[in-house]
């Protein structure tokens, strides 16, 4: 199995950066999500997308309530087709910081391409 996708995320006092954005990955990938200075909560509109089907995420760098790091694995190609995603396409995602009160940024908004 291949080395897990990462998504670090950034939120300083007026703005929170998710890198990289947009994501490139194929099917079967694993995505690991990095929060570097704070907790924050990941959104996933499309859930079904991932094995575990995760509609969200909690993580805290400083672990007092929540891991540090999540992983989410993408569904192989047959399964998402059946479940009528194109492939390939674009999906976005949104990243919520707690000490800014706000979302991330990263091209106007994270997304994740999943790639033929």
């Amino acid at each position: 199995m291949a080395n897990p996708k990462t998504v670090k995320i950034f939120c300083e006092k007026y703005q929170g950066i998710v890198h990289p954005s947009p994501l490139f990955v194929t099917c079967e990938d694993s995505i690991e999500f990095k929060a570097i200075n704070t907790a924050l909560t990941i959104f996933f509109p499309k859930e079904k997308l991932f094995v575990d089907e995760k509609p969200y995420m909690k993580l805290d760098p400083q672990q007092e309530k929540y891991p540090r790091v999540g992983k989410v694995t993408l569904k192989n190609k047959k399964a998402l087709e059946n479940l009528n995603f194109k492939i390939p396409g674009s999906y976005p995602y949104a990243v919520y910081c707690e000490n800014m009160n706000d979302f991330a940024e990263g091209n106007s908004s994270p997304s994740m391409i999943i790639e033929d």
